[in-house]
């Protein structure tokens, strides 16, 4: 037993690792129930299910996976105070390391927010930090942390959202932990322009529009339009600088490219898609002084899909009903 445990307040027998040595991916999954205790499992066979269904579609055998968890002796945080947790946690996560370093894997998978915490050492927001695999020094291994998939069990509108996940893994893996690789991978072909006459000749059927903004109120003092993105299909898009400071258009070029927009976003036979598509208008029309009609607003749509779903948000919609296009 680690002497780590020595120092902590928790008296059981820690439940070991389970899974192929020498694998190379160390799955950390949250602190162990006490029934899980009883039967020495370090995940609990629905969530393993949900976990295996996904792994196998991108590639993965049970024979790349070992796993152990944040805490690795039965453990209900609701019955312990604030202190006491501390110190139970601040052990159980020295034997975490210690388990880190002895399977040495090539990348770190916590399942959840706890988990999550576990591995980096600090206390996170798994919304903020799922799906994105980063170098952790400390380790000497990539992270690269997923929704819990119990929640996904518990939830089926959030399988998606784990499989996403598991996509993440599958992309650095085969760009060989190249992330910029992988990341430009999933991008796709996106351009800089300066002219918006050939969107005004093509006159597109469906056209995404989004714009990034510096403020989120439009009659602020510094208030402005920096950029403006453009999209016709998957995969490709167009970017154009307004009045981003690195390139911001001049004031002939403004009026130029003010009527052709006003062309692209008011022609009858183009349906103009957005996220949030409501606040863009918003920002047109106190700016640019025009309106244009919004034919569809994600927002809106993916309310209609699921009114439960907590963060509608692109990256979490993407990852919903795009998975492939999800960075």
């Amino acid at each position: 037993m680690s002497n780590s445990c020595d120092d902590c307040l928790l008296n059981c027998r820690p439940v070991k690792p389970s899974g192929k040595k020498g694998a190379r991916f160390l799955i950390v999954n949250r602190a162990i129930s006490h029934s899980m205790a009883i039967r020495k499992e370090n995940i609990t066979p629905a969530a393993l299910k949900m976990l295996a269904k996904h792994m196998k579609l991108c590639g993965f055998s049970k024979e790349d996976f070992v796993f152990t968890n944040a805490v690795q002796c039965g453990y209900d945080p609701k019955q312990w105070r604030a202190k006491d947790r501390k110190i139970i946690e601040k052990a159980c996560r020295e034997r975490l390391t210690e388990a880190i370093q002895k399977f040495k894997p090539e990348v770190i998978i916590p399942l959840g927010a706890d988990a999550t915490s576990a591995v980096q050492g600090r206390r996170v927001k798994i919304s903020k930090v799922r799906g994105v695999a980063v170098y952790n020094e400390e380790h000497e291994a990539f992270v690269c942390p997923t929704l819990d998939p119990a929640l996904a069990v518990r939830y089926p509108q959030n399988e998606p959202l784990f499989a996403s996940d598991c996509k993440t893994l599958q992309r650095i893996v085969e760009h060989e932990y190249d992330i910029e690789a992988a990341e430009n991978d999933a991008l796709g072909n996106y351009s800089i322009v300066t002219d918006l006459q050939f969107l005004v000749d093509m006159e597109p059927e469906y056209l995404a529009f989004d714009l990034e903004t510096l403020g989120k109120r439009w009659r602020a003092p510094n208030a402005a339009i920096m950029t403006m993105q453009f999209s016709v299909e998957e995969g490709s898009g167009w970017l154009l600088s307004w009045d981003h400071p690195e390139a911001p258009a001049g004031i002939r070029a403004k009026l130029r490219l003010k009527k052709q927009l006003q062309k692209i976003l008011q022609n009858p036979n183009t349906s103009v898609i957005g996220q949030n598509g409501k606040y863009d208008q918003v920002w047109i029309y106190d700016k640019l002084h025009f309106r244009y009609r919004l034919d569809h607003d994600t927002i809106m749509l993916a309310a209609l899909v699921d009114e439960n779903l907590q963060q509608k948000n692109l990256d979490t919609l993407t990852k919903i009903h795009v998975p492939e296009m999800a960075g």
